[in-house]
């Protein structure tokens, strides 16, 4: 109880423990995602210069770019192969942000609907970016379907959805807490 009487909910999640174990446990976790992140967007930023430059056929052109040792392969590849390994990468990393997301969330939460929802946030979110794809290819809108389809797969490749899905958890725990207490 504080000082006007009222249950204090700072323990309505586990991820507010007490003793703050789950917290450091977590440290390292957010660290990987973040690197992750930072290695596929390192990743991606080269694929789309060199797709860049054998599109227009610049690969003689010298922008003051290196290529770091581990990717020089892709200057190997035309067009065709930068593509189809963008889209893999798209998908691995993708299944990536997922499996992390959910296991977050269930080591967090411990709540079989929480990770229900983590996954179908992840199907939404991808089916709404297979959506403006396909509208985009029928409709001879591609650039503009291509263009949406990759901002909704840019969240879900980016630790965005679990930045928002765990504020959004704390707070219906809070909510059903303190909901539980005015029933009481």
């Amino acid at each position: 109880m504080d000082d006007m009487g009222t249950k204090n909910f700072q323990s309505s999640s586990s991820i507010e423990s007490k003793n703050g174990k789950l917290f450091w446990k977590l440290i390292p976790v957010i660290v990987v995602v973040f690197v992750i992140g930072y290695i596929r967007e390192l990743i991606f930023v080269h694929i789309n210069f060199q797709r860049t430059q054998v599109y227009y056929h610049e690969t003689d052109l010298d922008y003051n770019y290196t290529f770091p040792g581990i990717l020089l392969f892709l200057k190997k590849l035309d067009y065709t192969q930068l593509t189809q390994l963008k889209w893999i990468l798209t998908v691995l990393f993708y299944l990536i942000y997922f499996g992390i997301t959910n296991l977050l969330i269930s080591a967090i939460f411990k709540n079989k609907t929480y990770n229900l929802i983590t996954i179908a946030s992840y199907l939404v979110f991808f089916l709404i970016a297979g959506i403006f794809y396909l509208v985009g290819v029928f409709t001879g809108k591609g650039l503009e379907g291509y263009t949406l389809s990759r901002e909704f797969m840019g969240i879900l490749q980016s630790p965005l959805l679990l930045m928002i899905l765990i504020p959004t958890f704390i707070l219906s725990d809070r909510q059903k807490n303190l909901q539980k207490d005015i029933n009481r």
